[in-house]
């Protein structure tokens, strides 16, 4: 839009804006030299994108080395490590205090609930003679 309005823009336009500090709409007049520059416009959302990228790729590495060099794990919070791990994935799900302590204990659960099952199970072919 901004380049059809520097190519086609003829007149003073009269624009609203609204002032966040004050409250109120601002009205204000431009004219096609108010919009024509000369310059690039660069695109800011790659380079956070490429930041947040190596940022990742550090922190893989970082885990490779304590997971590979004990007197470097003995100095890095593994719990610490998951919660920013959790924030740079933008996934607030993926880290719970102790959470693969509960879900072992579910898993545990139910392999026992299977385990008694099947114990039932041979129990009653045993008793009626399979």
């Amino acid at each position: 839009m901004l380049e059809a309005a520097r190519r086609n823009m003829s007149y003073t336009e009269v624009i609203k804006t609204f002032d966040q500090e004050l409250g109120v709409s601002v009205f204000s007049e431009i004219t096609k030299e108010d919009i024509t520059a000369n310059g690039v416009i660069v695109p800011v959302g790659a380079r956070h994108f490429a930041e947040r990228a190596q940022r990742l790729q550090n922190m893989q590495q970082l885990w490779m080395a304590k997971a590979n060099d004990p007197t470097v794990g003995a100095h890095l919070s593994g719990k610490e490590f998951a919660r920013v791990m959790s924030e740079e994935l933008n996934e607030p799900n993926l880290y719970k205090d102790n959470v693969m302590i509960f879900e072992q204990m579910e898993t545990q659960r139910v392999a026992q609930e299977a385990q008694n099952e099947m114990q039932a199970e041979q129990q009653s072919a045993a008793e009626i003679g399979i």
